[in-house]
This record gives C-alpha cells, structure tokens and sequence, in this order.
C-alpha cells in the first residue's frame, strides 16, 4: 500500500520559509482535519499507516513521518538564517538510498504501474549506489525560468 510505503522509511524535510508569519497563518487550516492533533510548533496528523507532522521553528518548515527523525530535524536547525549560495544543496547517503530503492519488487510494479521507474532504477543503479559513498549537490534558478543544478557523486576506488 503506498501509505506502508512511505512509513517505511523514516524521514524529515526542512525548508526555509520567507514569510514566518504567513507560514503559520497558511497552516493554520490543518486544525481542522480529522485525526489533526497540535503541537507547541505545528501539526501532528494522523493518516493511515502512521502520522504526520507539520512543524515550524522561526523560518523553518519541517514535514516528517517520524517523531524522533523530526526531532532531530527541528534540533538541527539553526536558530537564525542565513543568505544562501543556492536555492538548494543536499546530501544523499546512497546506501541508504539503494536500500529504500530495493523496497520495490516486481510485485507492486504489477500492481502500481507508477512504480516501473523507481524498480528500474533500483536494478540498474541500486548495486552502484550501495557501494557509492555518497551523494552532494545544488539546484538554482537560471535566467528565463530556466533551472541549474550539479551533483557530485563519489564512487569507491576502483580494485
């Protein structure tokens, strides 16, 4: 079920937000649905197969299907902003990436025909990727709606 799916793994997403006080005002609404609990920062949600919460620290959103994984997210979080170089840069650890990858078997393929891609992938990278070390990069606009980005993707010696 695509639910179990995304409780499998734990996960957090920060994001900076430019207006706090609007961000507050937008997620207000949350309230109001079924099973929406608050929090001192946000939301948590209660949706099948786990819950989600939606947490505010000063100008940071963060959105986690796992307490203790939001947690660490809000508590890594500096108390202040700064400008940034890029509109984005992350990290992916590729292990980690190839082990939630080889989640989808052939089996959901032929049930969700939306996850041929993902079980493609897995074959043919998953075995790269759980041998890379790890996985860097930005994303930023570009004149004209255009849109750069860069990854370096660092693999193990080759024997």
């Amino acid at each position: 079920a695509p639910g179990a799916r995304f409780f499998a793994v734990k996960q957090a997403l920060a994001a900076e937000v430019k207006d706090a006080a609007a961000m507050k005002s937008a997620l207000a609404p949350l309230g109001t649905l079924p099973g929406a609990k608050a929090l001192e920062d946000g939301w948590a949600l209660a949706v099948k197969g786990g819950t989600v919460q939606v947490r505010q620290k000063g100008k940071h959103l963060v959105v986690g299907n796992d307490d203790a994984v939001t947690q660490a997210t809000l508590a890594a979080l500096p108390e202040t902003t700064a400008k940034l170089e890029r509109a984005a840069d992350f990290t992916l650890d590729p292990k980690l990436l190839a082990r939630g990858l080889s989640q989808v078997s052939l089996a959901d393929v032929l049930s969700d025909e939306n996850l041929a891609a993902m079980f493609a992938v897995s074959s043919e990278l998953g075995p790269l990727l759980a041998r890379s070390e790890r996985i860097t990069g930005w994303l930023d606009s570009a004149p004209g709606g255009a849109h750069r980005f860069f990854f370096d993707w660092t693999l193990p010696e080759s024997k």
